[in-house]
């Protein structure tokens, strides 16, 4: 039998019903700017689009200053660190939220949140991230450090027509089902029975 068990962190707000998708084409970043999470990729990937979309950057870190020299003459707010209720309002905000770490994330909050708010994500195909975001289904993945690829997803997850309605209803239903205080609480008492 194994002796080791894995229960992920689980998100604790699911809201009760789905805030409507913005037609604004927000691109929304949560994280430490450090040089591993990526989000100079993300910069390039949006200054890459064919058409203007608006950044918003929440978190702090040594990258910052870094980032925001990149980001001249792109439509960028730089955020901060924010409270819970600003992060799901910025979450309500945004068409999409971005996570492009360069590192094997273990796991990355930020995106099962966007996806409990019914935002499609837009993520690195590296460590733990693809044991919650389903490809094509909940978002897209890319092979991290590649700003084309990053820039052609969020230009289909962007477009007004594309499919970040469907994904992040996807995303959402996805979170419910297994990342929940509930389905948390059922697999560590499951653990505690087995042991």
């Amino acid at each position: 039998k194994a002796r080791v068990s894995i229960l992920p962190i689980p998100v604790e707000a699911i809201p009760s019903s789905l805030p409507p998708l913005p037609e604004a084409p927000v691109v929304l970043f949560m994280g430490r700017l450090a040089f591993e999470k990526g989000c100079r990729i993300l910069v390039e990937a949006v200054r890459q689009l064919p058409f203007r979309a608006r950044l918003r950057i929440a978190g702090e870190g040594p990258e910052r200053a870094r980032l925001e020299k990149l980001a001249e003459g792109l439509d960028v707010a730089f955020l901060g660190w924010l409270s819970p209720e600003d992060v799901r309002q910025e979450l309500v905000g945004a068409r999409v939220l971005a996570m492009p770490p360069l590192w094997p994330e273990p796991f990355g909050m930020s995106g099962p949140e966007a996806m409990a708010q019914g935002r499609p994500v837009v993520a690195s195909n590296v460590g733990g991230i693809p044991e919650w975001l389903s490809d094509g289904l909940t978002g897209i993945l890319v092979p991290p450090g590649d700003a084309g690829a990053l820039a052609k997803a969020l230009a289909i997850l962007l477009s007004p027509d594309g499919p970040g309605v469907a994904m992040g209803r996807a995303g959402r239903e996805s979170v419910r089902a297994n990342l929940s205080s509930d389905r948390h609480v059922e697999g560590l008492l499951k653990v505690f029975s087995d042991v």
